[in-house]
């Protein structure tokens, strides 16, 4: 619902520069060659809205719609039913409220996935990371070069993705983001260069800034 964000609606509809957010997100995937088809799951009150939006902007490539759940695993997991998933090899999962993830980052995520069977998107946090206790004191300092901070799309071979979220399901185990589940799984996860304009959407001043990427002409 992206609370945080200041809007009535979900962020992912609110508009951005004049067009839905999601649907400049979807534009990348529908530039990208790697990618043959996309599943959204969504509240379906918003089905009606979507599917005027794809006819209004060209988008195409969404094969298949289903209904989100309480959890973002809840929700992937829906995804994982359809045939599209099925006759898939390479999986991306991505942020709907992510716009500027461009061509080429998909490209690379596709491509590590393939030679790796995980791969995510990451950027070096640029401040100190410390960790605290329940106090607020400080516990622990991180060396930054050994941290990264991850993005998204998060691109996984079919069945490996399938198998890390049927264990999951058994011990009950809920991720932070998808490369989580794989890791819980047992699996490694390869870390790729994410770019820094591959922001998320989160607060009002994540709005202004992807304002001022697209009036930079920044890729989307």
């Amino acid at each position: 619902m992206g609370k945080r964000y200041g809007a009535e609606i979900p962020k992912q509809y609110t508009e951005l520069a004049g067009m839905p957010v999601i649907i400049r997100t979807l534009q990348n995937f529908e530039k990208c060659d790697e990618i043959d088809g996309i599943i959204l799951s969504i509240n379906n009150d918003w089905r009606g809205f979507l599917e005027k939006a794809f006819k209004k902007w060209g988008i195409t490539k969404v094969i298949e719609i289903v209904k989100g759940g309480p959890e973002r695993q809840n929700s992937i997991f829906n995804a994982f039913k359809t045939d599209t998933f099925k006759s898939a090899e390479i999986v991306l999962v991505h942020d709907a409220v992510r716009p500027f993830a461009s061509v080429e980052l998909l490209k690379s995520v596709v491509a590590a996935a393939r030679e790796f069977g995980a791969a995510i998107p990451a950027l070096t946090p640029k401040e100190t990371t410390k960790q605290v206790d329940r106090n607020n004191m400080v516990v622990r300092t991180y060396e930054r070069k050994f941290l990264k901070s991850v993005q998204t799309p998060q691109g996984f071979r079919k069945d490996m993705l399938l198998k890390s979220y049927e264990k999951v399901a058994q011990k009950n185990f809920i991720g932070t983001d998808d490369a989580s589940v794989v890791e819980f799984a047992g699996f490694p996860v390869k870390i790729i260069d994410g770019i820094e304009e591959n922001i998320k959407l989160t607060t009002p001043l994540d709005k202004e800034f992807a304002e001022f990427l697209l009036s930079k002409n920044v890729e989307i």
